[in-house]
């Protein structure tokens, strides 16, 4: 599902794709980090449970033409 996302977002030129993952999932966490997103720093808690956070993820997406 992820790449599905990846490449939707390339068709549709977007230049970034933003996510929140629990910051206890490690397995989701090092996913999204494979996959080229990084930590921007910001946390929440997270709605079923405000005693766990959630951290957002991001990653670039080149532009067209890019090497």
């Amino acid at each position: 599902m992820l790449e599905a996302v990846v490449s939707w977002a390339h068709e549709h030129e977007s230049r970034r794709l933003a996510l929140w993952a629990p910051s206890e999932n490690v397995a989701a966490l090092a996913l999204y980090h494979q996959a080229g997103f990084k930590n921007t720093g910001r946390r929440q808690p997270m709605r079923a449970n405000a005693t766990d956070e959630a951290v957002e993820l991001e990653c670039a997406m080149p532009t067209q033409g890019a090497v």
